[in-house]
């Protein structure tokens, strides 16, 4: 009735409980100098948990464990030591010393040739792995040499009438490498120029694949970008894991020497010099409608027109903001004529900023000026705020813009 009345769990309940479990433990064997109990009939410790009711049979395991043989789960236990053996090492464990000893010798000398056996299969395809491995490594190889043989000598190693910067042909061949934490990118090198497109686009391959300065082997160069620019300017571009990107292509030589010289200004800059006289000289009535409002035709991007209007727009690296390298370049529109393209640019540039703030406001671009080839270039960076840019390509070079 008390035990009744205290419930389970309580120090009374316990004793009960240890009685019980010593009443169980009547098996006495040669090899353990205690009795054991069934462990089927023994719950698991106490120590659980009060309500755990577990049998021991299914939380414990052989503390004998002959290899090959043993089993895990306990057949005997001893709850007082903490001691469990399974049914297969019970019956080692029970016979005459000498059978147990021969018994025990036959497992090691069993489990000795399965190792072996084991190390044996283990070399075996060690071996085959390896000739299978050499075997792919003399065909890439094969195909390595295989496909030097497209390129000839004068693309491996150009002449000097090639490499001639101030003297070159009709396609220019080029490389550059960036980091997009640099405000200002590194500019594209000259590498040679030939008259022919295919040789061209054969010296971008061999430079991007055998001849990049990091030495590696085609196969081990991660290719990010590789496509025909205008259907025709072989472009490749990796990338690794810092962001660092390494452009080999090639392009027509007077579209090189534009995008070279965007930030060589000719000096031609406007006249004005005060506010006044912007407002007086870029009254937004003094921009063609075609200008302020292009037709269909002049803002297709499908089929640009000979000279392209570009914009661009971001934070410099100045640690306060976000910045993940310089901003894209984005089409704007197209324009047969030189003129109209540059007035499309300053039109754009003051009367469709990002801020949406008007010609007063605006105020003078920071740089306003034209390039050797007559191309308008307009930037500012107003104080804590993205540097906003405007400017005109010929068409064939703005897919070259994105690295440039």
């Amino acid at each position: 009735w008390l035990i009744a009345e205290l419930g389970d769990g309580t120090p009374l309940l316990g004793v009960k409980a240890d009685a019980e479990a010593k009443a169980l433990h009547f098996h006495s064997v040669s090899f353990f100098p205690y009795p054991l109990a069934d462990s089927r009939l023994l719950r698991i410790p106490r120590n659980f948990g009060p309500y755990d009711k577990r049998k021991r049979v299914d939380t414990a395991t052989c503390d004998v464990d002959h290899p090959l043989v043993c089993s895990k789960r306990p057949y005997r236990s001893s709850e007082p030591r903490d001691y469990d053996i399974c049914k297969a090492c019970f019956d080692i464990e029970s016979l005459p010393e000498q059978k147990r000893t021969q018994k025990l010798l036959d497992i090691d000398k069993r489990r000795s040739e399965i190792l072996l056996e084991r190390r044996r299969q283990w070399e075996k395809q060690r071996r085959e792995e390896e000739a299978c491995w050499r075997k792919e490594e003399e065909e890439r190889e094969l195909a390595h040499q295989k496909d030097l043989l497209r390129f000839t000598k004068n693309i491996k190693e150009p002449s000097k009438a090639h490499t001639d910067e101030n003297n070159r042909k009709k396609f220019t061949v080029w490389t550059k490498e960036t980091h997009p934490k640099c405000d200002m990118r590194e500019p594209a090198e000259f590498d040679s120029s030939f008259e022919s497109l295919k040789e061209a686009n054969l010296r971008v391959e061999y430079l991007f694949y055998y001849d990049n300065p990091w030495k590696e082997e085609k196969d081990d160069v991660y290719t990010k970008d590789d496509q025909l620019v205008n259907n025709e300017f072989r472009f490749l571009m990796t990338e690794d894991d810092y962001r660092q990107t390494y452009t080999v292509s090639a392009m027509p030589s007077p579209d090189f020497d534009v995008l070279s010289s965007l930030h060589n200004f000719c000096g031609d800059r406007p006249e004005w010099s005060y506010k006044h006289e912007i407002e007086d000289y870029l009254r937004r009535d003094s921009f063609p409608t075609f200008v302020q409002n292009p037709p269909k035709q002049n803002l297709s991007e499908n089929r640009k027109l000979r000279y392209t209007v570009w914009t661009s727009c971001g934070y410099d690296n100045d640690r306060c903001h976000s910045y993940d390298g310089p901003p894209d370049k984005v089409f704007n529109s197209s324009f047969t004529s030189l003129e109209h393209a540059n007035q499309r640019a300053e039109f754009v540039f003051y009367y469709d900023n990002p801020w949406g703030l008007g010609l007063y406001d605006m105020g003078a671009a920071e740089t306003d000026d034209t390039t050797s080839s007559g191309l308008r270039f307009l930037q500012c960076r107003p104080e804590d705020s993205q540097r906003w840019t405007v400017s005109v390509v010929p068409s064939s070079a703005f897919p070259f813009m994105k690295v440039f």
